[in-house]
């Protein structure tokens, strides 16, 4: 019982070391083999722009001179702005075009079992004898948990400057 407690709590601590951006991306330019784009230098930041209307937004930059070289689209748990400027990062994009709204709220029922020792320590006469009586009763009890989660749709647009 522990093992399996044990592997259910290694996967989940595994999953939740990448994020939604990360997991979800996807690449439409391979940036080191294409010429004349101006990639995130090292230590910087991107720039990050919320956006309430993303198709208009992401012309607009493109307008500037901006070329997109990938996306990420989800729906989830919100993902921190960590998490963006981190895949930004990783894909060396120079700013960053993104939104979310509200989906839903799921209710999420797990139970979790936690071991239980129980020991019981007896003693009294019988007759003119004295005894003494030490029993330990092992198991386990379910614990139920209830818990929610909002989620959201959730898109991201990556993109760079073009030296063209």
């Amino acid at each position: 019982m522990r093992k399996l407690f044990v592997i259910a709590a290694i996967t989940l601590l595994l999953n939740a070391c990448v994020n939604g951006f990360q997991q979800n991306y996807q690449a439409f330019v391979n940036t080191q083999a294409a010429p004349g784009l101006v990639l995130l230098a090292e230590g910087a930041l991107p720039i990050l722009t919320k956006s309430d209307d993303l198709k208009q937004d992401v012309s607009m930059a493109k307008s500037q001179g901006y070329i997109v070289i990938g996306e990420a689209s989800f729906n989830g748990e919100l993902e921190s702005v960590d998490n963006l400027i981190s895949q930004a990062k990783a894909v060396k994009a120079t700013m960053v075009i993104y939104s979310s709204s509200y989906t839903d709220t799921q209710t999420i029922s797990t139970t979790s079992y936690v071991p239980v020792d129980s020991t019981t320590v007896s003693s009294g006469r019988y007759g003119d004898k004295k005894y003494s009586e030490v029993s330990t009763t092992s198991g386990v009890v379910p614990v139920p948990t209830i818990s929610q989660v909002r989620n959201f749709d959730q898109r991201a647009v990556f993109l760079v400057k073009s030296r063209k």
